[in-house]
This record gives structure tokens, C-alpha cells and sequence, in this order.
């Protein structure tokens, strides 16, 4: 009876502990058996009665022994193999229901942590790893990731971000409020003294800026320079060889979207409320002038001098429209012609337009007011106006046609006499009409 009661619990002993092998594997096991053998070597604490004494070390012990020193032998030697090995990270991924298929194994776990390059720095405190940089100043925060890569806001409560081997991004002393992004080698800089502006490169180039509610935003190549300047957007895409200068304004849109093969420019000096646009290379002008608007299209030139809304528009290479000085003036060239607007002191005048069309063709109004001038045709040329001694007003000059020219007004810009109200046409080809040097006077050639 002694012997019934000794057995059976010592079966239902080897029940539970199989069915808590088969809820434990791996480590649950190594543990266990550590415990144990740490047991056996300290000691019971209490002692065994002799029946149940006699079956523990004639029973079990024999059995369970051999495992207890394999596992302390390969506790001691250190694990063999890597526990992570083998480990499919794009097939956990794929089948996790997470949406995380698309996850690069080599961003997910880095072969080694000396390949991690990554720096991290808030309020004045950096961690770093690799050759990523990053420093701060009182409330910033700065973060590089990528081999080489730099980050640092050190004004007040700005933040700087640099991702990608050899990018920067940077915020200068004395700025607040301010953001600085560059990724893919690109460089992303506000200047000192700035508040609430930012500066951003994507997919390489570079962007500067300095002032206040200024954004740069610099895509796939281009560049961007602004010193000074309130309330301004800037935006260079796709321009490798081009770029945007700003020197300073109000509520300034100046625009690049592709460079073409010459690149897009874009020079602002002291203009505010302008619109400029450069679209598949060309160049955009902006003097001291305000509420004005410039476009240039696949390689045009067009801008605008000391003038007041006014209108520029250029389309082709070889294009140009200039709008000099005045207000409420247009000037556009297409196809390789020469637009031009002048209103010269003391003549000055507004409300002038000039439109040029063909290769070689020019076009050319002021000094005066309500003063048009308009060619189509290569080689042709039209003037209408005054000049800088004599002022002509309400002329009209006209050609369609080659190799012709018209004259309405003044007979050039240098004139020493001009007409009011005066018409010169041409249709056709090397054909002059001239009506100038007098009042309400008409030459048609045809």
C-alpha cells in the first residue's frame, strides 16, 4: 500500500511535466533545466520521505539526469547558431496582413550596427551612430540619417532634417521657427535672422534662404538663393542647370518647372506682388518692380524693369520680351521674336504694347501712352511711339510680312520729332509704310 502510494504521484508527476514540455519549447526548456540543476546542486530544502526518497534516486533520476548535463554543457559553450538566422524578413512581411510587403530587409535590420548611420539631437543633446552629424540649440531638433549626412538647427525652436549619404540641412544661429529639409545629397539652408521660413530639397540640388515667411522648394536638380524677402514662395523643379536668384519683396511666386536643355532662370532684385514662371527652360527678369507678371516658355527670355504691372510673356528660343520702365505694359515674343516696351525720361508714358512674331522680327512701343506695335513675319521690324526728346502718343504700328518695317510716331527711339494718333501698316513682304513726324497721319503698304 506503501508502494501505491509512492508510485502514483510520481506518474502523475511525469504527466504534468510532459504536457508542460509540449506548452514550452526552446528557452522554456533551458530554463527549466537550469533550475533544476541548480536545485540539485544547492540541496533540497526539505527532505523526501524515505519511500518517495528511494523512487527519486532510483526512478527518476537516471532518467532525467543525462538531459540535465547536456543542457549545462550547452549552456556553458555559448550558443552555436544565430537565433536570427534564416529569418525572411520580405516573407514575414508578405504574409503578416500588415501591408508591409514592400519593406527593404536591409532598412528593417541592418547587417551590422556599424552600417547604421543615423544622429539624433534635441535641445542641445546628440546621439549619434556611424558618420551622421547632428547638432541643435535651445528647442530644436535635429535628425540625419545616411552615411555622411548632416543636420543642424541651432536657432530657437527650429527643426532640420537630412536624409540620404552627403545630405545637409541646416538652420543658422539666430533664426526661429524655421524648417530645413534636404534628402538624396541634396542641400537645404535658413540663413540667420529668419523666422518662420523654410527650405526644402528633394531628390538633390540646393536651397538658401533668408528672411521671413519665405518657403523654397527645390525638386529632382535646380537651385534656389534668396536673401531677404517676406511672405515669398520660390519653387525650382526638375532644373539641373538652372535656377532662382531672389533679392528681396513682398508676395513674390516665382515658379521653374523644367529646365529644357539651356535650364530655367529666374532673377528677382527688389520686386513685390510678381508672378514669374519659367516652364521647359527659358529666363525670367524682375528689376524694382511690383504687381507684375513674366512667363517664359521652352527656352524664352522675358522681364521687367522699373514698371509697375506689367506684362512679359516669351515662348521659343531666341524669344524675348522686355518691358523696361512704365505701367500698365505688355510686351510678348513668340517664335524668335524681339518684344520690347521703353518708356525713357523725360518722355515716359504707360498703357504700351508691343507683340513680335517670326525669327529676327522686332517690335517695339513707349515713350508715350496707348502706343502699340506688332510684327508677324521674319525680319520685319515696327515701332510706334515717341522717342526720349519727344513724346507720341495713340500710334499704331503694323506688319505682316517679311523684311518689311513700319514706323508710327517717331521714326526711332531717337527721334528728334514724333506724331500723335498714327498709323503705319505693311502687308506683304520688304514693303515700308511710314507715318511719322506728325499728327493723325496713315501709310498702308500692300
Amino acid at each position: 500500500m506503501a508502494g501505491g502510494t509512492g508510485i502514483k504521484p510520481n506518474r502523475q508527476s511525469r504527466d504534468s511535466s510532459a504536457r508542460r514540455c509540449r506548452r514550452v519549447a526552446g528557452v522554456g526548456m533551458v530554463v527549466g533545466a537550469s533550475v533544476v540543476a541548480g536545485a540539485m546542486t544547492i540541496g533540497p530544502v526539505v527532505t523526501a520521505p524515505p519511500a518517495k526518497a528511494d523512487i527519486l534516486d532510483g526512478i527518476i533520476e537516471p532518467i532525467i539526469a543525462p538531459a540535465i548535463s547536456t543542457v549545462s554543457d550547452a549552456l556553458a559553450a555559448g550558443p552555436a547558431v544565430d537565433p536570427l538566422a534564416g529569418l525572411d524578413l520580405s516573407s514575414l512581411a508578405a504574409t503578416s496582413g500588415l501591408g508591409l510587403s514592400s519593406i527593404d530587409p536591409a532598412l528593417a535590420l541592418p547587417s551590422s550596427p556599424l552600417d547604421l548611420n543615423l544622429a539624433i539631437s534635441i535641445d542641445g543633446i546628440t546621439f549619434h551612430i556611424g558618420s551622421a552629424t547632428a547638432t541643435s540649440g535651445i528647442g530644436d531638433l535635429a535628425i540625419a540619417v545616411g552615411a555622411n549626412s548632416d543636420a543642424s538647427a541651432t536657432g530657437v525652436f527650429d527643426t532640420a532634417f537630412a536624409g540620404g549619404s552627403g545630405s545637409t540641412a541646416s538652420i543658422d544661429p539666430g533664426s526661429s521657427l524655421d524648417m530645413a529639409t534636404a534628402t538624396d545629397g541634396g542641400s537645404a539652408t535658413v540663413n540667420s535672422g529668419s523666422i518662420f521660413s523654410g527650405a526644402t530639397v528633394v531628390d538633390g540640388g540646393s536651397a538658401e534662404v533668408g528672411g521671413d515667411f519665405i518657403l523654397a522648394t527645390v525638386a529632382d536638380g535646380g537651385q534656389i538663393g534668396a536673401e531677404g524677402g517676406t511672405f515669398d514662395l520660390l519653387t525650382d523643379i526638375d532644373d539641373d542647370d538652372g535656377g532662382i536668384g531672389f533679392g528681396g519683396g513682398y508676395f513674390d511666386v516665382l515658379t521653374i518647372l523644367g529646365g529644357g536643355q539651356s535650364g530655367g532662370n529666374i532673377g528677382v532684385g527688389l520686386g513685390s506682388f510678381d508672378l514669374a514662371t519659367v516652364i521647359g527652360g527659358g529666363s525670367d527678369g524682375v528689376g524694382l518692380a511690383n504687381f507684375d507678371l513674366l512667363s517664359a516658355v521652352d527656352g524664352g527670355a522675358a522681364s521687367v524693369g522699373a514698371a509697375n504691372f506689367d506684362a512679359s510673356l516669351a515662348s521659343g528660343t531666341g524669344s524675348t520680351a522686355s518691358v523696361t520702365s512704365g505701367s500698365l505694359d505688355a510686351a510678348s515674343a513668340i517664335d524668335g521674336g524681339d518684344a520690347t516696351v521703353g518708356n525713357t525720361a523725360p518722355a515716359g508714358g504707360s498703357l504700351d504694347a508691343a507683340f513680335a512674331s517670326g525669327n529676327g522680327s522686332t517690335a517695339s512701343a513707349g515713350n508715350g501712352s496707348f502706343d502699340a506695335a506688332s510684327v508677324v513675319g521674319n525680319g520685319s521690324t515696327a515701332y510706334a511711339g515717341g522717342s526720349s526728346t519727344a513724346v507720341g502718343n495713340l500710334d499704331l504700328a503694323s506688319v505682316l510680312g517679311t523684311d518689311s518695317t513700319a514706323y508710327a510716331g517717331a521714326d526711332g527711339s531717337n527721334a528728334l520729332t514724333a506724331g500723335n494718333a498714327d498709323l503705319a501698316a505693311v502687308f506683304g513682304d520688304t514693303l515700308n509704310a511710314d507715318a511719322t513726324g506728325t499728327n493723325f497721319y496713315a501709310d498702308i503698304a500692300r
